[in-house]
């Protein structure tokens, strides 16, 4: 429970300034007959200064390392 209140220091009150997305890593055929997807990684700008990676179990400050 720790690292939520962590998470909550980061984010609670500061205004989205900005977004950015990491680079595409496409095109994946998953099923033949519907267009390949291609991912991607939202990084939220907070407050003109922050900006953070939300992944499936963590919120980091983002180093633009990818």
């Amino acid at each position: 429970m720790e690292s939520l209140a962590v998470y909550r220091e980061l984010v609670a009150g500061k205004r989205s300034t900005n977004i950015y997305f990491t680079e595409q890593n496409f095109p994946h055929d998953h099923m033949p007959g519907i267009s390949p997807v291609s991912y991607f990684t939202p990084i939220p700008e907070l407050g003109n200064s922050i900006k953070l990676l939300f992944d499936n179990y963590y919120v980091s400050e983002w180093d633009s390392s990818f």
